[in-house]
C-alpha cells in the first residue's frame, strides 16, 4: 500500500472512488481552481485611460437615451389612452396594434441599452 503524505496525494488516490464526500471535495477544489482562473482572466481585462473615459462617456449617453426612451414609452401610453377615449367604441384592433408595435419597438431599444450598460459597468467595475 502506498503512503499518503499530503491532502493532495489523498485526493489523487481517491479519484477513482465514488464516495460522496470525496466527490464533493473534488468538485469544490475544481470550482475553486476555475474561479481563480476566471478572476485572473478578468484582471487582464481592466480598462484604463482613454478607453475608460470613452466607456464612461458611452455610459452617460446610454443613461440619457434610456431617460428619453422611458419618456417616449409613457407618452405612447398616454397617447393611446387619449385616442382610445376619443374613439370610444370606434377603437379597433388596428389602432391597438399600431400602439403595440410602437411600444414593442421602444421596449426592444430599452433592453438593448440596458444590456450594453451592464457590459460597460462590468468592465468599469474591475
Amino acid at each position: 500500500m502506498k503512503h499518503i503524505h499530503t491532502f493532495e496525494d489523498f485526493l489523487n488516490e481517491a479519484l477513482g472512488m465514488n464516495d460522496p464526500v470525496l466527490m464533493a471535495m473534488r468538485a469544490t477544489k475544481m470550482y475553486h481552481e476555475k474561479s481563480l482562473a476566471a478572476k485572473k482572466e478578468r484582471m487582464k481585462k481592466r480598462v484604463y485611460g482613454k478607453q475608460r473615459e470613452k466607456l464612461e462617456d458611452e455610459l452617460w449617453e446610454i443613461s440619457q437615451e434610456l431617460k428619453d426612451l422611458y419618456f417616449n414609452k409613457r407618452q405612447a401610453f398616454a397617447n393611446m389612452e387619449a385616442e382610445a377615449g376619443q374613439k370610444g367604441d370606434n377603437w379597433t384592433d388596428d389602432d391597438a396594434n399600431e400602439y403595440g408595435k410602437e411600444l414593442n419597438d421602444i421596449d426592444s431599444q430599452i433592453e438593448k441599452h440596458l444590456a450594453r450598460r451592464q457590459e460597460i459597468e462590468i468592465k468599469l467595475a474591475y
